[in-house]
């Protein structure tokens, strides 16, 4: 159980282990569920890692970890996110 403190304006920073786990950039955007007595933080991706593989391919395409290619496009296109 890892274990995080919110500052004074609201803010709750997500530990260096968690974000590297999830893969997870800054402004990434996140869904908050509120239950009885806790609270849901997750992501907003389509699936894990795609909005930074994407990211990646389009801020850095000469350098980008996941080079363009025709296979690349055509799981895109097919909607076959996992496994990027």
């Amino acid at each position: 159980m890892l274990i995080t403190k919110m500052d004074r304006k609201g803010r709750i920073q997500l530990p260096k282990a968690v974000r590297r786990r999830l893969d997870l950039k800054k402004n990434e955007t996140f869904e908050i569920k509120i239950n009885d007595t806790s609270i849901t933080i997750k992501p907003t991706k389509d699936k894990a890692g795609m909005d930074s593989v994407l990211r990646d391919m389009i801020e850095h395409p000469l350098h980008s970890k996941a080079p363009v290619t025709k296979e690349l496009l055509d799981k895109l296109a097919d909607g076959q996110w996992s496994g990027l």
